[in-house]
C-alpha cells in the first residue's frame, strides 16, 4: 500500500492530463485519493451558410473519489464512490501509472452467501427487503426466467410462493437491517454495485469483503 501511495502523491502536479489529490493513509489503512482528469471541449457557431463565425474552446475537469484496502495477502479491494458511467479512462490512467503492473477485474457477488454473512455479522436478519432480482429459474427443459418482485413486505416471501423452491441467481437486492437503534437501508447487485448511505457502509462493506474472500 505505500508503494501505491507514493505514486498517487507524486502525480498530484496539475501539469499531467490527469492527477491524484487528497491522497491520505486512513489508521486502519486505508488509502483515500480523487483521481482529476483533464477533458477539453470545443463549441464551433455557424451561419446559415455552414461557415464557422465563432469557435470556443474550454476545460473541464472529471473527478473520481475512491479508496483501496487489502482484501486478502493477493488482492486489494478498490471502492468507487458515486461511479460514472464509465471508469475505462480512470481504470487506464491508473494502470499505466504503474507500467501497467497492476490489473482490473469486477468481482461477482454470491448473494445469497452475502445475505447470509450480513445477518451473521450484525447478529440481525433482513427486515422489509423490497426488491429482489433474480435469474436461471428453470421453467422447463428448454426454458429459463428472469424474475423481478417488488413488495412494501418481503420480497423474498413473494418469490418463494411464485416459484415454490425452484433454484435460483440472486442478481440484486433492496432491503434493510435493524443494527445498533437504527435501520440501515442498501441496494447490493451480484456485480458489487452498492447504495448505501455513507454513514452506515461500515455496515455492510465488512460482510461484502467476507464473502468475496470465502465464496
Amino acid at each position: 500500500m505505500s508503494e501505491i501511495l507514493s505514486k498517487l502523491r507524486q502525480q498530484s502536479d496539475e501539469q499531467h492530463d490527469f492527477t491524484f489529490h487528497g491522497v491520505s493513509l486512513s489508521e486502519s489503512g486505508e488509502l483515500h485519493a480523487t483521481y482529476s482528469e483533464k477533458v477539453e471541449f470545443s463549441d464551433e457557431t455557424y451561419d446559415q451558410f455552414g461557415n464557422v463565425i465563432d469557435e470556443i474552446s474550454y476545460v473541464t475537469y472529471r473527478n473520481i473519489s475512491f479508496h483501496i484496502e487489502v482484501l486478502d495477502t493477493n488482492k486489494l479491494l478498490m471502492l468507487i464512490y458515486n461511479s460514472p458511467k464509465s471508469t475505462r479512462s480512470f481504470l487506464d490512467c491508473f494502470a499505466r501509472l504503474f507500467d501497467f503492473q497492476v490489473g482490473f477485474s469486477s468481482p461477482e457477488l454470491n448473494l445469497k452467501t452475502f445475505k447470509g454473512v450480513l445477518e451473521s455479522d450484525l447478529k440481525a436478519k433482513l427486515e422489509g427487503t423490497g426488491k429482489v432480482k433474480v435469474s436461471r429459474v428453470v421453467i422447463d427443459k428448454a426454458a429459463k426466467a428472469s424474475i423481478e418482485i417488488t413488495s412494501i413486505k418481503d420480497a423474498f416471501k413473494s418469490l418463494d410462493k411464485l416459484i415454490e423452491g425452484k433454484e435460483y441467481k440472486l442478481d440484486k437486492l433492496s432491503s434493510s437491517i435493524y443494527v445498533d437503534g437504527h435501520t440501515v437501508d442498501f441496494e447490493l447487485s451480484k456485480i458489487c454495485s452498492l447504495r448505501v448511505r455513507d454513514e452506515h457502509l461500515s455496515y455492510i462493506l465488512p460482510s461484502i469483503k467476507g464473502t468475496l474472500i470465502n465464496q
